[in-house]
């Protein structure tokens, strides 16, 4: 049972969980933030928005970063997996639902997440990401080693330039990201009618933007923007219609 299984691992571990829908998606609109470590918040966490896969928050939430390689879609992971494989070290990895490797290290405070940065299908889930906890789903353990630290020299790519300045003093804190993001998620979900098109646009938008500061996961930014529309009367195709446009389209 689900329940039991996360109540285990975070008896093992320490670490906050949250619940997750089949399709990966966090059962609660708050996503990752809703995780909690205390057995009996874990347990009336589950009674409100149950979900068949355990999710852990990654970063200093849960003090683990995962290295995320798509070996399975993804011929250049595979490769760059050969070619690094000797300098990873040896660690806890777990294989994925889709075939790929989830290789989890201790978080290293500089850590952001990333997706296909250094190649495709090679991605870092760290602070403001998560990750399904396969192991608990019939994910087989392809190393059991004990949990190393981040390989030093596995770094973030050099961010590409911001459009303009932030103005001077302005301090991007953790608590300062987390409130912004639960803002706009309160600006999706209690979008009154006749606004709730533009108001869905305008936070979707602005959650890229978090994701391309490398603040919050691209993945979990839309899971995020998903639920809380769920929560606005906007029909479902027009709401994953204005979520593709403001995540896909042209920045703005």
């Amino acid at each position: 049972m689900t329940l039991e299984t996360a109540l285990e691992l975070n008896a093992e571990t320490g670490w906050p969980i949250f619940f997750c829908l089949p399709n990966k998606t966090p059962a609660c609109k708050r996503g990752f933030h809703a995780a909690v470590a205390d057995p009996a918040a874990i347990r009336s966490l589950y009674r409100q928005f149950p979900g068949p896969l355990i999710g852990v928050p990654t970063g200093p939430a849960s003090g683990i970063s995962v290295l995320d390689l798509d070996t399975a879609k993804h011929p250049e992971a595979a490769a760059w997996l050969d070619q690094h494989r000797t300098r990873l070290g040896n660690t806890l990895v777990i294989q994925t639902r889709s075939g790929g490797q989830h290789w989890v290290y201790h978080d290293r405070p500089d850590l952001r997440c990333s997706v296909a940065k250094l190649a495709p299908g090679v991605d870092f889930r760290a602070a403001g990401g998560y990750v399904i906890w396969w192991a608990a789903h019939g994910g087989a353990v392809l190393d059991a080693s004990p949990i190393a630290p981040w390989p030093a020299w596995l770094r973030n790519p050099e961010p590409k330039p911001e459009p303009a300045p932030r103005p001077i003093g302005e301090i991007r804190t953790p608590e300062k990201i987390e409130r912004t993001i639960a803002g706009l998620v309160r600006t999706i979900a209690q979008a009154a009618e006749g606004a709730r098109n533009s108001k869905l646009y305008w936070a979707c938008h602005r959650l890229r933007e978090l994701a391309e500061r490398g603040e919050l996961d691209r993945g979990a930014a839309i899971a995020l923007a998903r639920a809380a529309a769920a929560e606005c009367a906007l029909p479902a195709r027009e709401r994953e219609l204005t979520i593709r446009s403001a995540f896909d389209g042209s920045a703005k």
